[in-house]
C-alpha cells in the first residue's frame, strides 16, 4: 500500500505529480481550511479536484507570469512541477510553478512555386 493513501489530502502533494509536471488551468484563488482553525490560500484548477496551498515562492512565481492582480490568473495555464527544495535546513518534495513552455510556430514550407513573368 501507498504510504500516501493512509492520509489523503484534498491539496497537491509533491507526490501527486507521479515525477512529472502537470499542466492545469486555474480556476481561482480561494481561502481554505487547512485544519486547527487555520485558512491559507490556495490556487484551484479546472478539471482538476485538487487544489494547491499558494507558499510565498509559488504566488511570486504566479505573479512573474501574470501580475499581481489575482482575477487576471483565472483561465491562464501553469505548470505544477515536482521539486526538492531547502525548508529550515533540511530537503524536502515540493510543489513549484513554471510556465507552460511556447510553442514553437510550424515552419513554413519552402516557396517552390515557379515564378511566371
Amino acid at each position: 500500500m501507498d504510504a500516501d493513501a493512509m492520509h489523503p489530502s484534498r491539496f497537491f502533494r509533491c507526490s501527486d505529480l507521479n515525477g512529472q509536471p502537470l499542466r492545469v488551468t486555474i480556476a481561482g484563488v480561494r481561502k481554505e481550511d487547512v485544519g486547527n482553525g487555520e485558512s491559507k490560500w490556495a490556487l484551484t484548477f479546472k478539471d482538476v479536484t485538487k487544489a494547491l496551498i499558494i507558499n510565498k515562492t509559488n504566488s511570486k512565481a504566479i505573479q512573474k507570469l501574470f501580475g499581481k492582480e489575482t482575477d487576471g490568473w483565472r483561465g491562464k495555464e501553469i505548470l505544477l512541477v515536482p521539486a526538492v527544495v531547502d525548508f529550515k535546513g533540511e530537503e524536502v518534495d515540493a510543489v513549484r510553478i513554471r510556465a507552460v513552455p511556447q510553442r514553437k510556430p510550424a515552419e513554413e514550407p519552402p516557396f517552390d512555386d515557379p515564378i511566371e513573368f
